[in-house]
């Protein structure tokens, strides 16, 4: 039965086989609030949590749902490895990128894809690092943290947080990437990325691993989430990073100037 476990979120724990209510509603809780205070965007749709049926995690929007009104945002999760650490592991990683996703898609943009997609990814696979890290800081330093039963595992979220950078060292479409912004070349090169596939993922991981300690130094960077969902869904690259500017805030603006000329330098 569904059931509300943290503000607009609703599940049925009884869905999900191999990992407890006891670990996930926790960390579902955490991840959540975690993004929704970086972002500042408000919890007004209802995010409905459902176990995949074909192994692959998605988010989409959906009308109508038993026991939810109106529209409905639905993620669904993909959590099958063996081992019962690693599930946890994997709840973390793929949770905040769905999670993000919701934050990205407020409007419920065309979900075909479209040609800021890696973008959109870059952002999806950062936050991931972003929350697992503070969830490190949260155990290390809380002692009253709801997720305390972690605090002697809490080494293994580098698994996550070292994620992108094992991709860009081990996938040469992704290390090509890689490289190119660690030498001041930014990606120009390689635009239009793909919109959809194996190498759209490789190269969001790419541009990600060195991206995303812009993010960890200044989490107030996360403030451009809304507004990159403010431009058409056609808007290029060009047009992106002119609106971020435009609606940037003293908190963020220098960093934001940053991650702008690691990817598109002068």
């Amino acid at each position: 039965m569904l059931q509300n476990i943290y503000r607009n979120i609703i599940t049925d724990p009884d869905l999900f086989q191999n990992i407890t209510p006891e670990i996930f509603i926790p960390l579902t809780r955490f991840i959540t609030k975690n993004i929704d205070e970086k972002t500042c965007i408000p919890d007004v749709e209802q995010i409905v949590i459902i176990p995949s049926k074909n192994a692959v995690s998605r988010c989409h929007w959906l009308p109508g749902l038993n026991g939810c009104n109106g529209r409905y945002y639905v993620i669904e999760m993909s959590i099958d490895h063996p081992d019962a650490h690693t599930r946890t592991l994997q709840w973390i990683q793929v949770f905040a990128h769905e999670y993000m996703h919701h934050a990205i898609d407020r409007k419920e943009k065309n979900s075909d894809p479209h040609p800021l997609v890696w973008f959109d990814e870059t952002l999806c696979n950062i936050s991931s690092v972003c929350v697992a890290n503070d969830l490190f800081y949260d155990l290390f330093f809380s002692k009253t943290s709801e997720l305390h039963w972690m605090r002697d595992n809490k080494n293994s979220l580098a698994r996550i947080t070292q994620f992108p950078s094992q991709i860009a060292r081990d996938s040469p479409v992704a290390n090509l990437v890689a490289k190119s912004l660690q030498c001041g070349r930014g990606i120009r090169e390689f635009l239009p990325f793909p919109e959809e596939g194996l190498n759209l993922a490789l190269c969001s991981f790419a541009i990600a691993s060195c991206a995303q300690n812009l993010f960890l130094k200044n989490p107030n960077l996360w403030k451009i989430v809304p507004h990159v969902n403010e431009i058409p869904i056609d808007a290029d690259i060009h047009s992106l990073f002119h609106h971020l500017k435009e609606t940037a805030d003293p908190s963020y603006k220098d960093s934001l100037e940053e991650l702008i000329n690691l990817l598109l330098p002068y």
